[in-house]
């Protein structure tokens, strides 16, 4: 029996995707694809919780545009020193809290584990909140917004990936 089957997914499922797709393209170093996760004209902030109420609060990391993030790529491959990692993130709880002119207001949570290539060695790296607006274009969405807003200021190592 010849059978075909047609998957259909909801609006939060496809935002899921991408959250999980955008966290594999850096736990598996391939950064040249981070920037695709990106509309042309976006904003990037890691953001410590402290400053979260700030009107212009204090980026540990800010890029207003995918140029910029594909800099960021370029410093990472090319300029920047540090001891090889593997990263793993576990992304949870992910919300649509609001949908307005066709922009989704999305939430999750995140944590990030590294592992040190040298001794093996795995730590807890960062902790914190996804907060995004993301569009469809040609039914895929990106995003237009992505704020990380970091538990702690306190990254207790050169953080070169983003987040």
């Amino acid at each position: 029996m010849k059978s075909s089957y047609k998957i259909v997914l909801s609006n939060i499922e496809i935002i899921r995707l991408l959250f999980y797709k955008y966290a594999q393209s850096i736990d598996e170093s391939n950064l040249d694809e981070w920037p695709n996760f990106f509309v042309e004209d976006c904003l990037y902030r890691i953001i410590p919780k402290e400053n979260e109420n700030f009107s212009e609060p204090f980026a540990i990391l800010y890029a207003d545009n995918k140029d910029q993030l594909k800099d960021r790529v370029l410093i990472i491959d090319k300029a920047l020193v540090y001891s090889l990692r593997n990263y793993r993130h576990f992304i949870t709880n992910v919300v649509i809290n609001k949908i307005e002119k066709k922009k989704f207001f999305v939430t999750s949570n995140y944590v990030v584990y590294s592992t040190e290539q040298a001794n093996g060695q795995t730590n807890l790296f960062s902790t914190g909140k996804y907060i995004a607006e993301i569009v469809f274009k040609e039914k895929y969405p990106y995003f237009k917004k992505l704020d990380v807003l970091v538990d702690t200021f306190s990254i207790p190592r050169q953080m070169p990936i983003p987040l």
